[in-house]
C-alpha cells in the first residue's frame, strides 16, 4: 500500500489561491478607485456665477432636469460613485471638495468589495451627459469618458502589478 501525505501541498495551494485572491481584490479596489479620480478630475467643477440662470433654475424651473438640485457647484463631481453589487443609485455631494468626498465614498464603497463581485462606476446626475456632449466649456470639447480611458490606459499597464503585489505581500 501506497501512503502520500498530500496535506503540504493541499496547504500550498491555499496559501497560493489565497496571495492571489488578496492580489486581485487590490487590483479591482485601485482600478475603481483609479478611474473614478480621474472621471472627476475630467468633470467641470461648475461656475454658479457665471451661469447664475442655470443654477436658478434648480430651484425654480420644475421642466429643469436639474430642478430640486441646491444652486451650488460641484454636485457633477460629487456624483461620481463606485458601488459593488449595485448598478444604480445618485449621490448628492456638492462644493470645491464634492470631487475630494465622493472619493471617501468610493473608498468606503470598497471595503465590501470581493473577488467575484460587480463594480459599477457611475454618475447618474441629470446633466451629466450634457457634459459628456461637451455643453461645458470646462469640459475642452473632449467630454468626460474619453480622456478618462486615455489617462486609465496609459497608467493602468504600470499599475497594476504593483497594486497586485500590495495584495499579495
Amino acid at each position: 500500500m501506497l501512503r502520500v501525505d498530500v496535506q503540504p501541498l493541499v496547504k500550498a495551494l491555499q496559501e497560493f489561491r489565497d496571495k492571489n485572491r488578496k492580489g486581485f481584490t487590490e487590483m479591482v479596489k485601485w482600478f475603481s478607485y483609479e478611474v473614478t479620480s480621474i472621471a472627476i478630475g475630467n468633470t467641470p467643477l461648475g461656475d454658479s456665477f457665471a451661469f447664475s440662470g442655470l443654477y436658478a433654475m434648480r430651484e425654480t424651473d420644475p421642466k429643469s432636469q436639474s430642478y430640486g438640485l441646491y444652486p451650488f457647484e460641484g454636485f457633477a463631481r460629487g456624483s461620481w460613485r463606485v458601488l459593488v453589487n449595485e448598478p444604480r443609485g445618485m449621490q448628492y455631494i456638492y462644493g470645491d471638495n464634492s470631487g475630494n468626498y465622493a472619493l471617501q465614498e468610493v473608498k468606503s464603497s470598497m471595503k465590501s468589495y470581493a473577488l467575484g463581485d460587480k463594480v459599477y462606476i457611475s454618475n447618474y446626475g441629470p446633466y451629466i451627459k450634457d457634459l459628456e456632449q461637451n455643453s461645458s466649456t470646462q469640459t475642452d470639447g473632449q467630454g468626460i469618458v474619453s480622456p478618462t480611458i486615455d489617462s486609465v490606459m496609459k497608467i493602468s499597464a504600470l499599475q497594476f502589478k504593483s497594486n497586485y503585489d500590495k495584495g499579495s505581500v
